[in-house]
């Protein structure tokens, strides 16, 4: 259920789109761009207490998957180096 704390999951690319679109705008200035384990990603929080990142997984030039960690145990075995903007 969103907005509880548990996870939830979106199928289907169009639900996904969707979601993203109405929710990650007020999010998007406080994006870091970061490379998270070689892919695409984002950093929030700040490198010596991150609160989470997202990653993403490329095919054929469009977003294939998104992947939210928060879990802090996990934040600290991520691989994660600064991207400059393009």
């Amino acid at each position: 259920t969103q907005g509880t704390g548990t996870p939830f999951e979106i199928a289907a690319a169009r639900a996904v789109a969707q979601h993203v679109l109405r929710t990650a705008p007020r999010f998007l200035p406080y994006a870091i761009p970061v490379t998270v384990n070689g892919t695409p990603g984002a950093l929030y929080g700040t490198w010596e207490e991150p609160l989470c990142v997202l990653g993403f997984t490329v095919a054929d030039g469009r977003i294939a998957e998104l992947h939210l960690v928060a879990d802090r145990a996990k934040l600290g075995h991520l691989r994660l180096s600064f991207t400059p903007p393009a």
